[in-house]
């Protein structure tokens, strides 16, 4: 079993070097656990910068489960693929599936954001906390803080 560590990071993650935000968080995470982190920095930004009137929320279909409940849950409807943030502002709906820099879509993941384009909702792959602001700012989602 791989050792733990703690990783130390910051909000501005992938901004210029030097810029930081006023407080920084400890994240205990795997080697190689690079999307897990880029989730946990994007939440803690999603959290700070979206005001009351915009809900977002992190659909956990990735993490392993037992036989018996990844049976219970398919039973109940969880599906393959499915994005990993659904955005909710002003009766729109905006979708982000949030991979590590070398990170890849599985064919599970290309179907649902072909059948999101085709069904006319919002959806980008983000990368990197840069994109994920750059795609709520050209959606239309008011923010209460921005990336310097």
């Amino acid at each position: 079993m791989a050792t733990r560590q703690f990783v130390e990071w910051n909000y501005y993650l992938n901004c210029p070097e030097g810029v930081r935000y006023a407080d920084t968080k400890k994240v205990k995470a795997k080697r190689g656990q690079e999307e897990f982190k880029f989730q946990c920095v994007a939440a803690d930004y999603l959290n700070r910068v979206l005001p009351p009137e915009v809900r977002w929320l992190h659909i956990p279909n990735g993490e392993y489960r037992t036989p018996a409940t990844a049976g219970r849950l398919k039973r109940m409807g969880v599906k393959k693929g499915v994005w990993d943030i659904i955005i909710l502002h002003a009766g729109r709906s905006f979708w982000c599936e949030l991979k590590a820099t070398d990170g890849d879509l599985t064919d599970e993941q290309e179907d649902w954001g072909t059948w999101f384009g085709n069904n006319g909702f919002h959806r980008a792959v983000i990368k990197t906390l840069n994109e994920l602001e750059a795609f709520l700012k050209a959606n239309g989602i008011p923010l209460r803080g921005v990336l310097q």
